[in-house]
């Protein structure tokens, strides 16, 4: 192992050991393998989302009038690391940290680093209480990469590449990470690649002669619920301008990927996948014996782009975030109309009658007192009895009065608890 990848290997493992399994809740970014979303993580959040590939495949390559089986494999490792830097902008930071494969002819490191993308979101954009949210991103990949134009990996310029994507996502805006969810993209990169050599071959005459441009669209239907969700996407690419003749990547492809989502907690789910071609099985590359060019046919039969690869991912919260504070004319205490009047005189109208009550109950407690009665015993029981009605029509009086009056309190407080 080399030094370069020791210090890939380190970086790797101290960035899992410092999470401290503090798990990760993929709020706002939950499920999409490929396809992004256009709701944002909240304010101050902090996330970290660890994702790894992998392709193998048996074939024949023929070299000098000689045929002979070839394993085919592959298999990249990439982190990334969301930040919220307001209810609006979300800064993502994307190193591929480990590329593997199986190439030995041309010469390759067969487990290096690859480019670092940076990704800048402005989204979550809709009205709050709407089902869905707008988003554009733009991305930059910044080539750090040793190698490039890689078979089996989509196409890549030893270039400063840049692009931007539309995102539009539909949910329950209360929970978009629960329910039934569905996302879209699209949008362009190019890879300002002109002038540029592609192959590692020295007398390889061809150049690229218009920088390489290519549309990116996607689409995901995803559906969870508080401890499991599937998912299925269908992705893919689309050269506005195609690289030149000897990138192995030429071919525009389109993937649909079936997934399943597991939440272990409030703060870490994982997630499994498996792309399926369904478009880009032709070899559009030019090789040695073609055009002048100067590129090693890697195998005779596979498509330069997997025709099926898995896909497993870790993801963490470190961080949630402040969610955004509910409009100001929301939360206020709404104005006076005729409704609020009407109840406060029927409220004034239920006072007066308790108190007339009481007054009516307290006056004859004390002409009880104050006259001296003569009556039989059949009389005095009489009265004691009606006494006693009437006293108890007041206390029912009473007691409904407060009652309704604790019941309109109660569904007050309800309706002026701001929502979440």
């Amino acid at each position: 192992m080399t030094f370069r990848n020791r210090i890939t290997v380190i970086y790797f493992v101290s960035l899992l050991l410092s999470l401290k399994l503090c798990a990760f809740s993929a709020r706002h970014e939950t499920g999409p393998i490929h396809v992004g979303s256009a709701w944002n993580i909240y304010k101050g959040g902090l996330y970290v989302l660890g994702q790894g590939r992998f392709y193998s495949a048996t074939d024949k390559v023929s070299k000098n009038r000689q045929e002979s089986e070839v394993i085919v494999w592959d298999s990249q490792l990439s982190a990334t690391l969301y930040w919220g830097m307001t209810h609006h902008w979300q800064l993502g930071f994307t190193p591929i940290l480990s590329q593997k494969h199986h190439l030995e002819d041309p010469p390759q490191d067969s487990d290096s680093p690859g480019d670092m993308l940076l990704h800048v979101k402005f989204g979550s954009v809709g009205p709050r209480k709407a089902p869905f949210r707008l988003a554009v991103q733009f991305d930059v990949r910044l080539p750090v990469a040793e190698h490039h134009n890689i078979p089996l990996h989509p196409y890549s310029a030893d270039a400063l590449g840049y692009g931007a994507m539309g995102l539009l996502s539909l949910a329950r805006p209360s929970q978009p990470d629960y329910g039934f969810a569905w996302h879209l993209n699209a949008g362009w990169f190019t890879h300002n690649d002109k002038g540029l050599t592609i192959s590692n071959k020295e007398n390889d005459p061809v150049t690229v002669q218009s920088p390489t441009q290519e549309m990116l669209f996607g689409s995901q239907a995803r559906l969870k619920g508080k401890k499991l969700g599937l998912f299925a996407e269908v992705y893919g690419c689309y050269f506005l301008q195609e690289p030149p003749e000897t990138a192995y990547t030429r071919e525009n492809y389109v993937y649909f990927t079936p997934g399943i989502i597991y939440q272990f907690n409030p703060y870490i789910q994982v997630f499994a996948s498996a792309d399926l071609m369904l478009q880009g099985w032709q070899d559009k590359t030019a090789y040695e014996s073609e055009n002048g060019a100067s590129v090693e046919k890697q195998w005779d039969n596979l498509p330069n782009m997997p025709n099926w690869r898995f896909n497993f991912g870790l993801s963490f919260r470190l961080k949630e975030g402040k969610p955004p504070a509910a409009p100001a004319a929301e939360t206020a205490t709404p104005a006076t109309t005729e409704v609020p009047e009407e109840e406060n005189k029927r409220d004034k109208e239920t006072r007066k009658q308790r108190e007339n009550d009481l007054k009516e109950l307290e006056q004859q407690l004390k002409d009880r007192d104050s006259q001296q009665i003569i009556e039989n015993d059949e009389e005095r029981e009489q009265r004691i009895q009606a006494e006693r009605q009437r006293m108890l029509e007041i206390l029912q009086r009473l007691r409904e009065a407060m009652e309704n009056e604790e019941k309109e309190e109660s569904e007050q407080n309800r309706s002026t608890v701001p929502e979440e």
